[in-house]
């Protein structure tokens, strides 16, 4: 997917913060580094056909992570994107 399936336009730089929530769809891999804030559903982060929407968990951010890409998502997979990726 082109520009790693983020909106142009709509990225920024952030620090994730101890004590901040985020949510995460399928399986971690070597590969798989994207999640988003909690309660989105899969349908709002546009998870790709190979991500199973039924595996779910929160990562609980423990010490500050500067130089965070974050953006809005386009549609893909089925799902009708525009929620945030981190």
């Amino acid at each position: 997917m082109p520009n790693h399936g983020r909106i142009p336009g709509t990225e920024k730089i952030a620090e994730l913060q101890p004590g901040q929530r985020l949510g995460r769809y399928g399986e971690i891999r070597v590969i798989s580094n994207y999640v988003t804030e909690v309660d989105v559903s899969p349908s709002e982060v546009s998870l790709p056909p190979c991500t199973n929407p039924n595996i779910y968990m929160e990562i609980l951010v423990e010490k500050p992570i500067p130089n965070v890409m974050q953006s809005r998502v386009l549609p893909y997979g089925g799902g009708f994107g525009q929620w945030s990726a981190i």
